[in-house]
């Protein structure tokens, strides 16, 4: 199926596009991208690129620094 192909290209090396994802009430919830993030694990990966979407600025400014204070 496509996910096991794109698997295959990320076992190979091919690095998938971003996945979509949005920021609400303190979590991350993934819009577009299912496939691709599926592909990643099948391959053995944990990692994805992703563009996050904020609610406003403030939201986006309290991610980056919580963010930096746990990393």
């Amino acid at each position: 199926d496509d996910v096991d192909d794109l698997a295959r290209k990320v076992d190979d090396g091919r690095e998938p596009p971003p996945v979509v994802v949005s920021h609400r009430a303190d979590e991350l919830h993934l819009e577009d991208g299912n496939h691709r993030v599926e592909a990643v694990r099948r391959a053995g990966g944990d990692h994805v690129w992703a563009v996050v979407a904020f609610d406003d600025a403030e939201a986006r400014d309290g991610f980056v620094e919580r963010t930096r204070l746990d990393g």
